[in-house]
């Protein structure tokens, strides 16, 4: 009879142990493989440092494109706010008649701690009239109340994204609306 009674007691101690607590993120996590318990510390993965992808975005009269190049500055591994980074990008945009190129840079937060993340940017872009021998009515430069000269005005850039991005994945996909691409897609690499 003693000897049932240890047994049920050591078994229900060994199964109740292993249920009692909920795990948090600053525990240690123990890994049971047949009979021997191996401690281990949960890491948190966090996303490449860096990103390269191309991006388009078009609406009636006005298209943009350009490459970019991500760098994270700041990782915060939060669930809330992910990370800080800056982008700097150049392409080309068309605006019905008239076209040119652009370099654009931008301040970026990440929010989301998963695969799906908010992008929310801004920063400025320099917009390049191109030399077609096109005259001053244009329609993007007339009265522009830039930070520079008519030539190469200096606009305010940013906007808000969706990003999809595996912790430790290569696969960027990102789409929103943002200034100078207008509703934009985008396809990249992380490394």
């Amino acid at each position: 009879m003693t000897r049932k009674l240890i047994i049920t007691s050591c078994f229900l101690l060994c199964v109740f142990s292993c249920f009692s607590q909920n795990r948090t993120k600053k525990q240690k996590e123990y890994a049971t493989i047949g009979s021997s318990s191996i401690q281990y510390f949960a890491k948190k993965k966090s996303l490449n440092k860096n990103v390269i992808y191309v991006n388009g975005g078009i609406i009636p009269l006005w298209e943009a494109y350009n490459i970019n190049y991500e760098r994270m500055v700041v990782n915060l591994k939060g669930d809330f706010v992910n990370s800080l980074w800056v982008r700097a990008g150049a392409g080309g945009w068309g605006l019905h008649t008239e076209k040119g190129g652009h370099v654009l840079t931008t301040f970026m937060m990440l929010l989301g701690s998963k695969n799906s993340h908010v992008e929310l940017s801004a920063g400025v872009t320099l917009l390049e009239e191109a030399l077609s021998g096109s005259s001053n009515n244009d329609l993007l430069f007339q009265n522009s109340n830039s930070y520079s000269s008519d030539e190469n005005p200096l606009y305010p850039a940013g906007g808000v994204s969706y990003r999809y991005q595996k912790p430790e994945g290569h696969f960027i996909f990102r789409t929103g609306v943002t200034f100078p691409e207008h509703l934009h897609f985008s396809f990249g690499y992380a490394f």
